[in-house]
C-alpha cells in the first residue's frame, strides 16, 4: 500500500482518514454520471477533465494539476458531470466527501477546508479561461512546457503532443508545428520521447509577451 502524508495544513481528521492512490497514464478516476463520493487532491501528475460532445467528441475543459481538488460536485451530492483521465503518472489522496461534510456542520477548521476544496476547483477553471482568452496557442504551450519541466528542465516519456494539445485548448498538429519553432529558437532540443528545455527565460518572455 502506498504511504503518503497529506499537508500538514489539512484538519487532523481529514488527514488520517484520506487514502493514497495511484494511477497510470488514461486511468480514469471517475467518468461522467458516477456517483460522487469522495474528492481527490493530486499530489503529482495531471488529470484531464472533459465531456463528450456532438458525435461523441471529447471536449477539454481544463487540466488540473499537483495541488489542485477534484470532484467537488461531491460536496452538493451530485454525479459526476465529466471525466477525468489521467494524462501522465498520478498520485492522488482520496477523502471521503460525506465525513468532512458531517465534521464541517460544527468545525470551523473543517468548513475552512472546505472552502478551500471549492475555491481550488474554482480558480483551476478560472485559470483556463483567463489562458484562452488573453493568450494565443504559443504563449499557453510555452506556459505549460515551464510548468512541466520547472524542477529538472526535461520533460521525458510522460506527454504526447496530443496530451500537450488537450493541456492548450489546441491541436496536434498545431503542437508538432510550435514545438519545431521553439527547437529553431534554441528554446528547447526535442529528443525521442522527451524535451529539453534550453533556455527558460526565452519561454517565460514569449509566455508573458502582449499580443499586438
Amino acid at each position: 500500500m502506498l504511504r503518503l502524508s497529506p499537508p500538514e495544513h489539512w484538519p487532523e481528521r481529514v488527514r488520517l482518514s484520506s487514502e493514497a492512490l495511484t494511477f497510470r497514464k488514461g486511468e480514469m478516476l471517475f467518468q461522467e454520471g458516477d456517483v460522487s463520493t469522495h474528492l481527490y487532491y493530486l499530489c503529482s501528475g495531471h488529470v484531464r477533465l472533459f465531456r463528450l460532445g456532438a458525435m461523441d467528441r471529447e471536449v477539454t475543459l481544463c487540466v488540473a494539476a499537483a495541488g489542485q481538488w477534484l470532484s467537488e460536485g461531491s460536496l452538493r451530492g451530485e454525479v459526476q458531470r465529466f471525466y477525468a483521465e489521467t494524462l501522465d503518472a498520478v498520485v492522488a489522496l482520496k477523502v471521503s466527501t460525506q465525513k468532512v461534510v458531517e465534521l464541517a456542520r460544527s468545525d470551523m477548521e473543517m468548513a475552512r477546508f472546505l472552502g478551500e476544496v471549492v475555491t481550488s476547483q474554482i480558480g483551476l477553471l478560472q485559470k483556463q479561461h483567463q489562458q484562452l482568452v488573453f493568450q494565443d496557442v504559443a504563449q499557453r504551450l510555452a506556459t505549460a512546457l515551464l510548468s512541466l519541466g520547472h524542477t529538472s528542465h526535461t520533460i521525458s516519456g510522460k506527454l504526447s503532443h496530443q496530451d500537450l494539445a488537450f493541456m492548450v485548448g489546441s491541436t496536434r498538429e498545431t503542437i508538432t508545428k510550435l514545438l519545431g519553432e521553439f527547437r529553431d529558437l534554441g528554446l528547447l532540443e526535442l529528443g525521442y520521447r522527451k524535451i529539453v528545455l534550453l533556455n527558460e527565460e526565452g519561454l517565460r518572455r514569449l509566455a508573458t509577451q502582449r499580443n499586438t
